[in-house]
């Protein structure tokens, strides 16, 4: 019986398997086959592979690479791989729903604020009249003060003419500031409100987190002539309809996908 020394490499350690060529042929699939992933020899690379629950179709081949090296690869096409991203697609929407709401409430509150300053300028253009009526009899008044009163009706005029000129004030705070203000405050209502769509919150879900066609994941080892066997590259893609192609995940040690599917 011939055997074959086939070297794997895991965490950069060169681990020697027998593979027993009379019992598999002597194809470059096969070899990698039967490979043994543990030093133990109970369980092989097909064993581990060939049966993993999450794959809806898995298959095999090997073919030349443009170094003319034999390239065995592993394909396993995820179950339901094409809708992987649908849990965060449907967070996304959840929460960008309840932020937009937040968005709509809080806007809304700064516009009904600024509305109010401004249905207040009839007030202050009241009080202004009123406290210059005042203003006018105290100033004809205090031509006729004793003079021993002369300081509290200059305190009274004074306050008096504060009152007016902090009435200006407001009124012209309500009238300009208060103005540019409820126009944007009314814009961002108009932006949140529209942006709040379903559909256009449904879009940029689709569009951060899409639907693939199909997710695979790919293993590729080397054959040498003499049946010799080291794992070369893993990666997970996904593919879009229209022919975008996406790397998930690539990994250049296998034992750790091992380990994983293992505890799967």
């Amino acid at each position: 019986m011939q055997h074959t020394t086939v070297s794997i490499w895991k965490s950069g350690l060169a681990i020697a398997v027998c593979v027993t060529l009379a019992a598999c042929g002597d194809s470059s699939v096969s070899i990698v086959k039967d490979i043994y992933v543990d030093q133990a020899k109970t369980t092989t690379v097909s064993q581990l592979l060939d049966k993993r629950s999450v794959c809806e179709n898995i298959s095999w081949s090997s073919f030349e690479d443009e170094k003319g090296r034999t390239i065995v690869e592993y394909q396993c096409k995820f179950l339901g791989g094409s809708d992987f991203l649908s849990t965060e697609r449907e967070n996304f929407i959840n929460v960008s729903t309840k932020e937009f709401e937040k968005m709509i409430e809080f806007r809304s509150k700064m516009v009904e604020r600024f509305e109010e300053e401004l249905a207040s300028v009839p007030k202050y253009d009241a009080e202004i009249s009123r406290h210059e009526k005042e203003l006018e009899l105290a100033e004809e008044n205090f031509r006729k003060v004793d003079p021993k009163e002369f300081g509290q009706a200059q305190n009274e005029i004074k306050r008096l003419k504060d009152e007016i000129a902090l009435n200006k004030a407001n009124k012209w705070t309500a009238l300009s500031l208060g103005k540019d203000a409820l126009d944007r405050e009314r814009d961002s209502l108009d932006r949140a409100i529209k942006n709040s769509e379903p559909s256009l919150i449904k879009s940029e879900a689709e569009r951060r987190y899409p639907i693939y066609s199909y997710v695979d994941e790919k293993i590729q080892w080397v054959v040498n002539k003499e049946g010799g066997a080291v794992f070369f590259a893993g990666a997970i893609t996904a593919y879009r309809p229209e022919g975008e192609v996406v790397t998930q995940l690539k990994y250049n040690d296998l034992s750790l996908i091992f380990n994983a599917i293992e505890k799967s």
